[in-house]
């Protein structure tokens, strides 16, 4: 077999078409490998890491990044029923666009605006996964895991923009806002 290294992420492809099956066990595993496996929550965290690093001074890269992890951890315990919200899969799969967009006009945004975009984002995707689980005391592990991993990418979306950026590799952060945007679409269409 001349592909063999194709046969994991095939595999993973029907995990990733929807992100917020019901029913997964809470476990740290589970909610560490969560944001991992939905493309809709991967993009996200990653979105918010670029957009941090557009930003000069280290105190509003951290804040940008602490306040996406605190509005997730709201929107989590908020609990609203999915019921309530019969297109959260959309708004979560538009928020990776609008991120998208944030990224491609970051210059212009006042820090304010980029802080209520991820801030609204960061509710959005809390608001879904408070939504599907249940509470007891196993969804603390669940949600430590998902807070873990969602800084993990974040920094991991920091350090892709800073080093394509410092490479000074011409429309680095302008290809990167587009392949979000475009993701997004994409994830709209497939749903």
């Amino acid at each position: 077999m001349k592909h063999k290294y194709l046969i994991v992420p095939l595999a993973l492809l029907p995990i990733m078409a929807y992100a917020h099956p019901q029913g997964h066990s809470l476990s740290l595993f589970n909610g560490f490998s969560h944001p991992w496996l939905g493309a809709d929550h991967l993009l996200a965290m990653l979105a918010v890491g670029m957009l941090a690093a557009t930003q000069a001074k280290i105190k509003v890269q951290l804040t940008l990044i602490f306040a996406f992890l605190i509005s997730l951890t709201i929107g989590v315990y908020s609990s609203i029923p999915l019921s309530l919200m019969p297109s959260a899969e959309y708004l979560v799969a538009s928020s990776v666009g609008l991120l998208g967009i944030s990224l491609l006009f970051s210059r212009q945004l006042s820090r304010v605006a980029l802080a209520s975009i991820i801030i609204s984002s960061g509710l959005l995707h809390g608001l879904v996964h408070g939504a599907e689980i249940p509470t007891n005391t196993a969804s603390s592990s669940f949600i430590i895991g998902m807070l873990l991993a969602s800084s993990a990418l974040h920094f991991g979306g920091f350090i892709w923009l800073r080093w394509g950026t410092a490479r000074a590799l011409p429309y680095f952060q302008r290809a990167s806002a587009v392949g979000l945007t475009l993701s997004s679409a994409f994830l709209l269409f497939s749903l």
